[in-house]
């Protein structure tokens, strides 16, 4: 089974679009990767994914959404745009 084919324009649209809607610097969102979650990127790996000449890992994907505490739907599209397959396991109350 194939998955999706990674759309390194429109993730890259996204995630400068995340990361200027809380006024945030690459030196700042790298600086949050590192001490909320431990995933060490540099100011250059952010700049790279927000212009589509890298695609982030799917460790990268998963520090932004929870970075940016995205809801599972935002989540989703963003692992989508990496060309990655995500299923979320979602507890009913």
């Amino acid at each position: 089974m194939d998955g999706p084919k990674p759309d390194p324009k429109a993730l890259s649209a996204r995630l400068k679009q995340l990361r200027k809607s809380r006024h945030w610097s690459l030196d700042q969102l790298a600086q949050e990767m590192i001490t909320q979650f431990g995933l060490e990127r540099s100011r250059q790996n952010m700049h790279q994914h927000e212009t589509g000449l890298r695609i982030p890992s799917s460790e990268c994907v998963a520090g932004y959404c929870r970075v940016y505490d995205l809801n599972t739907r935002d989540s989703r599209e963003l692992y989508t745009l990496a060309g990655y397959v995500v299923v979320f396991a979602v507890e009913e109350a």
